[in-house]
């Protein structure tokens, strides 16, 4: 739904990172019931703001043209301007986990010990899906769902089946 209210210009943006910041939170609440993994209640989200866009966008006169931007994007329009938000971001995303690198790794992997260590887990990960909101917020405004997402998963699953090393796999 943020990426349809805008990223067009520095208010839509801001109204797009506000729902994702909102997202995340509910996603905080959610994810503390333990009858369901946290990624169900991410599908749901997801779900409902798939549906919620429809519908704001089917009130739209241009309604069909921003539905098949918002899900497929145009890659080939991307502008200069386009192209250093996203590595800008990128260097900022980098620079965020890099020094961290093992820290985040051992909150994913073992998170139960990590805890037990004493390690502040909700707030690293609340800040990871923070990161990870703001630069899919981005990638869906510039290359559209389909394509952001698909670099979101295809990369991560091909090194999973080619190698079962960690180090290979990053």
């Amino acid at each position: 739904v943020g990426a349809i209210i805008g990223a067009h210009d520095a208010a839509g943006f801001s109204v797009s990172l506000l729902c994702v910041i909102l997202g995340q939170g509910l996603l905080g609440l959610l994810g503390r019931d333990r009858r369901l993994p946290e990624e169900a209640w991410v599908a749901c989200l997801y779900a409902a703001g798939a549906a919620a866009a429809v519908l704001l966008l089917s009130k739209d006169p241009h309604g069909e043209t921003h539905t098949m931007s918002l899900f497929f994007g145009n890659v080939l329009a991307l502008g200069q301007t386009d192209i250093l938000e996203a590595g800008l971001l990128l260097a900022c995303t980098v620079a965020t986990l890099g020094p961290w690198l093992h820290r985040w790794l051992w909150l994913f992997v073992d998170p139960l010990s990590s805890e037990v260590s004493g390690v502040k887990s909700g707030l690293w990960q609340f800040l990871f899906s923070a990161l990870f909101g703001i630069a899919m917020t981005l990638g869906i405004h510039l290359f559209g769902a389909l394509l952001a997402f698909s670099f979101l998963i295809l990369p991560a699953m091909a090194a999973l089946l080619l190698s079962s090393r960690l180090g290979a796999v990053l």
